[in-house]
C-alpha cells in the first residue's frame, strides 16, 4: 500500500515533522501525522504508544541518520577520505575544507525528526492511562524515560556537530501548531541534555543492549546507556570550558568519571548475576573479549556483552545500507564504498613503544605489528603489505583472518550470522567508556605521576586485548609508562590515539579531535553562541595555540588545506542554508558564507 507521507516542514524550530515510522514485531506502518489522525486514531491504547517508541527507535535506523553518524564523526577527521576514483565534488569540497551551506550533509532535519516523535509521544501518552487500563503510571515511567534519553541523545549528536542549536521539547502533528525555536549556546544546551538523562535513568532497566536476558528490550535505553550518554556530555562539557574556568573543567571531569565508574560497576554486576563461572582477573576485571574473538563478537554478531547501545538493524526489512554505501568494498575489488582509510590507519605501523610526537605521527599510530585491530580495519593488511586501505570493520562478511605475514598471530575465520551492510550500529561500548575514564584522570591528575600512571593502566587494558603474542596468550606490553607517557601531554595523546585504534570507523574520531583541540584553546564561552560572540566570525577564539596539535594532526589528511582551520567555528558545519532563510532565529555559523553550491543540495 502506498504510504502517505505528510508535507516535511522545512524550519530549524524542528527541522523537520516528517514522516511517523511506526514499527510493531512484525510489520512497519506509515501514517499521516495530522492532527485529526493521530488523536482520533492512536493514543488509545499501550499498544499505540509502544508502537511510537518503536518508530522513534525505527527513525534511528534511517540512512540520513547513519549517514551523518559516518560523515559528521568521522569523515572530516583524518581517518577517512574518498575513494579516490569516486565523482563527488561534494566530498571533494569538505576534503579541501571548503564547506558549503548548501550541502545537504549539512542537513540536521533527519534527527529533528526522531525528537518531534520523542516529544508527541510525551504529549499524547499520560491520556492512555486513563483510556486504557493496560497502560499503567509505572509504563508511562518507562515510556518516558526512553523519549527523554533519546531526545537527549539526538541533541547531544548535533550540538557537537554545529554547536549552536535549538533545543526543542515541543511535538508538533501540523504546521498550524508550530512555534520557532532560537539557538541556544552549547552550555545550555548540554544541561538540558543532562536534565532529560538525569530523569530518564529512574525509569530504564539496568543493563546493556542484551536487555537483562529479555529480546524485547534490545537496543532500547538501559540505565547502563543513559550513564554512557550522560559520561560522553560531561566529558565534552569540561573539554569547552578547559581554557576558561578551571573549577567547572574539574567537575565535569570528575562527573565524567561517576557516570562510567556506575557502568563499568554495573557490567560487573551482569556478570556476576549471569555469568557466575566466568573468570574475572586482575588484568581484565570487565571481562573483555580476547583480540582474537573481540571483532567477530562485537561487530560480526552484533549485541555483544561489551555494547552498552546499539540501534538494531534486523537485517531484513531495515538493512544498514548506508554503512555499505560508504564503507563495503565488493569481493572482487570491482566495486568500493564512497570512503576509504587514509594512509594514517592503512600504514602506521611500528613496534615502538615510545609515543609520537603528535597522534599525527605514522610511525606510531598503531604501536605493534601484532595488533589485531590493524588487521581488521582495513582490507588486505598485513605486517609486509599496506597499500589497501578499503574499510574493513562492520562491513566484512566473508574473513575474519588475522595471520600477519610474519607468522605470528592466531587465525579467526568464523561466519557471520548475517548480511555485511546489515549491521548495528554501536553508539556505545564498554572500551569506549574505559578510554572516557582514562582521559578525564588525565586532565584531573594535575601532571601527578601516580595518577598517570592509573590512567595508563586503563588504556594498557583496552591495548593489550588487542595485542597478539608470539606463543600462544603471551601478550606483549607496547606502552610502557615510564619514560614513554609520564607526562600529561604524552598521555593525553595517548588517550587519543588509543581511541583512534579501538574505535576507528565509529563515527567517534571527529568529535575526539574537537574535543582534544578545546583543551587547548583559550577565550572560549560556551555560554553564548557564535553569532553573539563574532557575527563576523573573524574574533573567536584561536585553533592555533602553541600547544594545540590539532593542525598536525591533521596535516596528514589535508595537507595544503589546513590553514583553513583557523578559529572555533571552523570545528563546526555551516547550518543548511533554507533553516537561515525560514527561521529569523537560526544564525549561521560566521565562519561559513555560501559562495559555492553543491551537487547535493537536496535535505536528506
Amino acid at each position: 500500500m502506498k504510504s502517505k507521507i505528510n508535507k516535511i516542514i522545512r524550519s530549524a524550530a524542528i527541522a523537520t515533522v516528517g514522516v511517523l515510522s511506526l514499527c510493531s514485531c512484525n510489520d512497519f506502518l506509515t501514517i499521516t501525522p495530522s492532527d485529526k489522525t493521530v488523536l482520533k486514531d492512536y493514543w488509545k491504547t499501550k499498544d499505540d504508544v509502544d508502537q511510537m517508541v518503536n518508530g522513534a527507535y525505527y527513525k534511528m535506523l534511517s540512512g540520513s541518520i547513519i549517514e551523518r553518524f559516518i560523515m559528521w564523526g568521522d569523515y572530516r577527521s583524518d581517518e577517512l577520505q574518498k575513494y579516490q576514483s569516486i565523482n563527488n565534488s561534494t566530498l571533494d569540497n569538505i576534503s579541501n575544507l571548503d564547506l558549503y551551506p548548501s550541502s545537504g550533509y549539512n542537513s540536521w532535519a533527519a534527527f529533528y525528526n526522531v525528537i518531534n516523535t520523542c516529544n508527541l509521544v510525551m504529549k499524547h501518552a499520560p491520556a492512555v492511562i486513563e483510556i486504557d487500563p493496560n497502560f499503567t503510571e509505572g509504563d508511562m515511567q518507562t515510556v518516558r524515560a526512553q523519549m527523554l534519553a533519546l531526545r537527549a541523545l539526538c541533541h547531544f549528536y548535533l550540538v557537537r556537530s554545529f554547536r549552536d542549536i535549538p533545543y526543542v521539547t515541543q511535538g508538533y502533528e501540523n504546521t498550524d501548531e508550530l512555534t520557532l525555536d532560537g539557538q541556544l549556546p552549547p552550555d545550555s544546551t548540554l544541561q538540558r541534555c543532562i536534565n532529560d538523562l538525569e530523569e530518564a535513568e529512574t525509569g530504564c532497566y539496568q543493563y546493556g543492549v542484551f536487555g537483562e536476558g529479555d529480546w524485547r528490550n534490545y537496543g532500547l535505553f538501559s540505565k547502563d546507556a543513559v550513564n554512557a550518554t550522560l559520561a560522553d556530555i560531561y566529558l565534552w562539557r569540561a573539554s569547552m570550558w578547559s581554557g576558561t574556568d578551571k573549577s567547572k573543567s574539574e567537575e565535569y571531569y570528575q562527573k565524567c568519571i561517576e557516570c562510567v565508574d556506575k557502568v563499568l560497576a554495573s557490567h560487573q554486576a551482569y556478570y556476576k548475576k549471569y555469568h557466575p563461572r566466568v573468570q574475572v582477573s586482575e588484568s581484565n576485571p570487565y571481562s573483555l573479549y580476547d583480540g582474537r574473538q573481540a571483532s567477530f563478537n562485537i561487530f560480526g554478531k552484533g549485541n555483544s556483552e561489551e555494547s552498552i547501545l546499539e540501534l538494531q538493524f534486523n537485517g531484513t526489512n531495515n538493512s544498514n545500507d548506508q554503512v555499505r554505501t560508504y564503507y563495503y568494498k565488493e569481493k572482487n575489488g570491482a566495486s568500493h564504498g564512497l570512503l576509504v582509510g587514509t594512509s594514517l590507519v592503512g600504514m602506521a605501523l611500528s613496534d615502538n613503544p615510545t609515543p609520537a610526537a603528535s597522534s599525527a605521527s605514522v610511525s606510531s599510530y598503531y604501536q605493534s605489528k601484532n595488533d589485531y585491530r590493524y588487521y581488521d580495519n582495513s582490507y588486505g593488511v598485513n605486517a609486509g603489505n599496506a597499500t589497501a586501505f578499503e574499510v574493513r570493520k562492520m562491513v566484512d562478511l566473508s574473513s575474519m583472518s588475522i595471520i600477519p605475514s610474519d607468522g605470528k598471530g592466531y587465525s579467526y575465520n568464523p561466519t557471520r550470522t548475517f548480511d555485511n551492510y546489515r549491521q548495528n550500529w554501536i553508539v556505545y561500548r564498554i572500551t569506549d567508556l574505559l578510554l572516557m575514564k582514562a582521559e578525564a584522570q588525565v586532565q584531573l591528575s594535575g601532571g601527578n605521576d601516580t595518577k598517570l600512571q592509573q590512567a595508563c593502566n586503563i588504556v594498557r587494558m583496552v591495548n593489550s586485548r588487542s595485542i597478539m603474542g608470539a606463543t600462544g596468550d603471551n601478550k606483549a606490553d607496547t606502552l610502557v609508562y615510564k619514560s614513554n607517557y609520564d607526562s600529561q601531554k604524552k598521555m593525553e595523546l595517548l588517550c587519543l590515539q588509543e581511541r583512534g585504534r579501538e574505535l576507528c570507523y565509529e563515527g567517534k574520531r571527529w568529535y575526539d579531535l574537537v574535543r582534544y583541540s578545546y583543551r587547548h584553546m583559550k577565550g572560549v564561552d560556551p555560554t553564548k553562541t557564535l553569532y553573539e560572540l563574532d557575527p563576523n566570525g573573524s574574533l573567536l577564539p584561536s585553533l592555533k595555540e602553541s600547544d594545540n596539535d590539532l593542525t598536525t594532526i591533521l596535516a596528514t589528511r589535508y595537507l595544503s588545506n589546513i590553514f583553513k582551520l583557523s578559529n572555533e567555528g571552523h570545528l563546526y558545519w555551516p547550518i543548511l542554508h533554507s533553516e537561515t532563510k525560514n527561521n529569523p532565529l537560526i544564525h549561521q555559523n560566521p565562519v561559513w558564507v555560501e559562495t559555492k553550491t553543491s551537487d547535493r543540495t537536496e535535505e536528506k
